[in-house]
């Protein structure tokens, strides 16, 4: 099953767009506004979808599809930190490990250590169902 089609999985159908609109563009830092005018809608409107829905604010989700697609290319041993940095527009491969620390709690190498894209899903997963249950791991602005 493809990264896209798991995630999917886990948000309500309408919300499907949005998350395949975040993976498709993870190669560059999105904003919510163009997001959201991708998506056919206002900004505040996105905001209360994943509200309404239980997720984390846009801003989070679009960090979340940042990070699965940056695992996705840690899984090939080959490609250093840096690399995939440079890959997906981050302003260095620094910036990239504190997103990853910031979201997850683990140091990059824990990161592929502990499996990469798959270590990142359960990461994802758990931060969604402690949303779900209104108490988010840490604070992120919408």
């Amino acid at each position: 099953i493809s990264l896209a089609g798991e995630l999917e999985a886990l948000v309500p159908p309408g919300l499907a767009p949005f998350l395949r609109y975040c993976l498709e563009h993870a190669r560059r830092d999105l904003g919510v506004e163009e997001v959201a005018t991708a998506m056919g809608v206002h900004r505040k409107t996105l905001v209360d979808r994943l509200k309404a829905a239980n997720l984390q604010s846009p801003r989070s989700m679009i960090g979340w599809s940042r990070l699965l697609v940056a695992a996705r290319l840690l899984d090939d041993p080959g490609r250093t930190v840096e690399q995939v940095a440079m890959t997906l527009d981050f302003p260095s491969g620094a910036a990239l490990r504190n997103l990853i620390k910031r979201y997850t709690g683990l140091r990059t190498a824990e990161v592929r250590q502990n499996g990469g894209v798959r270590c990142l899903l359960h990461a994802f997963k758990r931060d969604l169902a402690a949303a779900s249950n209104g108490r988010s791991t840490y604070r992120r602005g919408g």
